[in-house]
């Protein structure tokens, strides 16, 4: 099992000055449509981002981290407009709408943000690998997206950085402000 960093804990001593994947949900914390800066989690995983920048790790991005952020954004504020009556409940219909097409301006810049200053990579999946990474779900907490952040992580030797706890027992270092990873 791979070394697990529940940040709070670590000690301000740490070095993080290696390559750091940075899971859609930590993502969704520091950057998602209604961040709560006043969360306990999402005010370390931006500690603990100020601290790799400082130590001189460099923050990675993968094309499935940036297609789940992006819907689950869009998705979260439709959600929301939605809720307030202010859009209907067919998704697709809402996707015609003026307040899709600000929704996505917003969006952009968030992307922007995302992969601006950060390295972004893509790991070339072979038709056997996904065969492997599919096969490799059975029995496992993972979802399909989480195998290929996962098999990403190993490829490419980077630590990620997650609140999803599904990722315990990985053969990945992990970096967490998720109190579950403390035990």
């Amino acid at each position: 099992m791979a070394p697990i960093c529940f940040f709070p804990d670590a000690d301000n001593d740490v070095v993080f000055d290696g390559r750091y994947l940075f899971d859609t949900n930590v993502w969704f914390k520091l950057q998602g449509p209604y961040p709560d800066f006043q969360d306990e989690r999402t005010r370390n995983y931006s500690r603990i981002m100020k601290k790799i920048l400082d130590d001189g790790g460099v923050i990675i991005v993968d094309p499935v981290v940036i297609m789940e952020f992006s819907n689950l954004f869009i998705r979260t504020i439709f959600n929301a407009e939605r809720d307030d009556g202010n859009a209907s409940d067919n998704f697709k219909e809402f996707r015609k709408t003026n307040a899709y097409n600000e929704i996505t301006k917003t969006f952009a810049d968030e992307i922007f943000q995302l992969v601006n200053g950060n390295e972004v990579i893509g790991v070339n999946f072979s038709a056997e690998d996904y065969d492997k990474i599919s096969e490799s779900l059975h029995g496992s907490s993972l979802d399909f997206n989480d195998a290929i952040i996962l098999e990403t992580c190993k490829r490419s030797e980077l630590t990620l950085v997650t609140d999803d706890f599904d990722y315990a027992g990985c053969d990945v270092p992990v970096i967490s402000a998720n109190r579950r990873y403390r035990n």
